[in-house]
């Protein structure tokens, strides 16, 4: 069974702080969640600037998460998805993320 324990120690401060910057810009940019079968897709719109942040996180994302796998596509009407899966239990995992993230007004009732 695969660990999923993220270990935010393989990060010098400059990296963190990165990290947490790109994380940002990519819970801003998100228009669209997407329930996958073992994880979530998220729709960031159609700037480039969101391509560009998706990607440098997921170079940092997976370093300190190596069990996730990641997808960054461009459409031809220039929307831009992140896919985020990975083995069981990958997406409850995610989901939990997610909802720590979410600002009180956008919590899931119950939540």
């Amino acid at each position: 069974m695969t660990s999923l324990v993220c270990n935010l120690g393989s990060f010098d401060t400059s990296e963190l702080q990165r990290y947490g910057q790109y994380r940002h810009a990519i819970r801003a940019a998100t228009q669209e969640t997407r329930e996958l079968a073992d994880g979530y897709g998220l729709h960031l719109g159609t700037a480039s600037e969101s391509f560009l942040a998706a990607a440098q996180w997921i170079v940092l994302e997976h370093r300190c998460c190596p069990f996730l796998n990641f997808k960054l596509e461009l459409t031809g009407a220039s929307d831009v998805w992140l896919s985020v899966t990975g083995p069981d239990g990958v997406k409850a995992f995610l989901g939990e993320a997610m909802q720590r993230d979410r600002s009180p007004a956008q919590r899931l009732p119950g939540a």
